[in-house]
């Protein structure tokens, strides 16, 4: 339309037809980033009663997301008009997102109304008592009854004006008894007070051939009144998006009520392992029971492996999504979470502070004997393993150092190793004296710096993790985790200098300067001796890390393309929108590069 809002008018006065806006509102939000206003002010001119719009119909992976389909939202509901949410090819994963906003805006309206209604109710028993003064039996002389106005009128506007049904006296009432009130009619004036629940446009899983994600996260009802969409009456009514900054924390990472979906995929799980180093105490989130016993064939368990400073519930969402389809087990990796490490010569005081077994290799030969001892069947080819950043080195590693616990290798923002021998001793100096800082200035300021780090910039803007939130969250799930480690009569920051500590040693010990370099005939061998290969997944916006996964994909095809069977590649994959914390930013899009590797494995 060339005037849109004359348009809507001439139709509305010609017709009496309610409006709703649907591409109109996606225009308003082109309009609103373009001039830098508010959505609110963008929307304002299609609110005048005039133009009888009745509804502006929400489109969240149209609009920018829930956020701006709730000011939006908002804005309307402010001005008496209700608020349709509805999806188009969205998964069940953001359609049930998508519920969740339904029914939220849903109470929020159904709220705005009730208070729209009491308010109604108490500004015209005022204006009845009011009038009363000047024309009841017991009429006041003008004076008093302008008094008497002011100050009901002023309590209405300060809220405070309470009906009573003692009626006897300025200020008290028997309840509303008036032609033009709702209790005589049953139309109140205030447009607020008639919004109440709508019915979305939920339903279009139905266009689509299943989900894809088992069981489906947003399953299809029939709804009453006919037609096929998702039942908002089993969401509660007080959901709350945990993700933000009000998501918790448990003793080892961040809280399992992070984003709906994730909630209670596994339980937690203790398991010691021993190695020449010492002892590696592993806790593990485990979605499947353990079938180590099991002598039927079992498709290989996934096992997650986080980076620095993380822990095993970062891969909370990624878990969820894949858990139906395959069992899952994130481990916290030694000096994170509730793991912790004890050199085999405890007693002696220069191995108790030394790195000695937190190096990459020695770490790579626990994990590997965690997965064939404790997590894998004796039945299973070992595990696809998945790894972020410092636990994609570690991945790596494991799967070329022992081949019999890798089914498949899947490696996210890592690397093989630093070639060059001046770069290694300037990487392994620079981590050391990060070490160093680490454990004289405590987690807490530590982590601050670690996330200002150009490598998180993109996780430091993202929505869910902006304004230090990450670092916030790690300095406290360290504080919990080593909380049981302090002492009567320690300090009050003994477990924050504990934690210190243990990641320094960490943080020394498996430096890319100092790891076994992967070369690209160690990476070919790696994904020829696995049923499901290597992948190298990488954030889109994380250009070092898509460098370096080209890199080592291409020095490891080359020695593939030498044999003469012809078989697959080292595959380069990369998640749109991402940075370097692909499992954070942007976990959903992890989800399908993984099933693809799970399948196949």
């Amino acid at each position: 339309m060339i005037d849109p809002a004359n348009n809507l008018a001439a139709f509305h006065c010609t017709t009496g037809v309610p409006v709703a806006l649907d591409e109109t509102v996606d225009d308003a939000f082109r309009a609103a980033l373009a001039t830098g206003t508010s959505i609110e002010k963008s929307l304002a001119e299609y609110f005048e009663p005039t133009l009888g719009v009745s509804a502006l119909v929400l489109k969240p992976s149209v609009l920018g997301g829930l956020e701006a389909c709730a000011a939006a939202a908002q804005a309307a509901r402010s001005r008496g008009v209700a608020a349709v949410v509805t999806t188009a090819f969205e998964s069940g994963v953001g359609v049930a997102a998508c519920a969740n906003l339904a029914r939220a805006l849903d109470a929020a309206a159904m709220d705005a109304a009730a208070k729209a209604r009491a308010d109604d109710t108490r500004r015209t028993e005022a204006e009845r008592l009011a009038d009363a003064a000047n024309d009841g039996e017991d009429a006041v002389p003008f004076r008093a009854s302008r008094e008497a106005r002011m100050r009901l009128m002023n309590s209405i506007d300060a809220g405070s004006f309470e009906p009573s049904s003692s009626g006897d006296g300025i200020g008290d009432g028997v309840g509303i008894y008036d032609e033009s009130s709702q209790s005589q009619s049953g139309i109140t004036h205030n447009p607020v007070a008639r919004l109440t629940a709508m019915r979305h446009g939920l339903g279009t899983g139905a266009w689509l051939d299943g989900d894809a994600v088992a069981p489906p996260a947003a399953p299809l009802a029939k709804l009453p009144g006919g037609g096929v969409g998702v039942d908002l009456a089993s969401i509660p009514r007080d959901f709350e998006i945990t993700a933000g900054s009000s998501a918790k924390l448990t003793g080892s990472g961040l809280s399992d009520t992070w984003g709906s979906s994730s909630s209670n995929w596994g339980s937690v799980a203790y398991h010691a392992v021993e190695t020449d180093a010492g002892v590696y105490s592993f806790r593990v989130v485990d979605s499947g029971p353990d079938d180590s016993d099991n002598s039927e064939p079992v498709s290989p368990p996934v096992v997650l492996l986080h980076g620095f400073m993380g822990g095993a519930e970062d891969w909370n969402v990624v878990a969820a999504a894949i858990a139906p389809e395959r069992r899952c087990v994130a481990v916290d990796l030694p000096s994170h979470g509730g793991s912790f490490f004890t050199p085999a010569a405890e007693t002696d005081e220069k191995s108790s502070t030394s790195s000695s077994g937190l190096d990459l290799d020695s770490v790579a030969e626990a994990v590997a004997k965690l997965i064939t001892q404790r997590v894998c069947p004796s039945s299973a080819t070992g595990a696809v393993l998945v790894g972020y950043s410092m636990g994609a080195r570690l991945a790596l590693r494991t799967a070329a150092s022992h081949p019999e616990c890798a089914a498949s290798t899947v490696s996210i923002g890592g690397s093989g190793g630093i070639r060059d021998e001046r770069q290694r001793a300037l990487r392994a100096d620079r981590d050391d004296s990060m070490a160093e800082a680490l454990a004289d200035g405590g987690v807490g300021a530590f982590v601050n710096a670690w996330y200002r780090q150009g490598l998180f910039r993109s996780l430091s803007a993202h929505p869910r993790w902006r304004d230090g939130a990450v670092a916030r969250r790690r300095a406290e799930m360290f504080e919990m985790s080593f909380s049981s480690s302090s002492e009567v009569g320690s300090e009050v920051n003994s477990e924050d200098v504990c934690a210190a500590r243990d990641l320094a040693r960490v943080m020394s010990a498996m430096s890319p300067g100092r790891q076994t370099v992967l070369r690209g005939e160690d990476l070919a061998r790696v994904h020829r001796g696995s049923s499901g290969g290597v992948t190298l997944l990488a954030g889109e916006r994380d250009s070092k890390f898509v460098a370096t996964a080209i890199a080592m994909a291409a020095d490891a095809n080359a020695f593939l393309e030498k044999e003469e069977d012809g078989g697959d590649r080292v595959e380069v994959v990369t998640v749109p929108g991402a940075g370097h914390a692909v499992h954070l930013e942007a976990p959903e899009g992890l989800v399908l590069p993984i099933l693809r590797v799970v399948r196949r494995t």
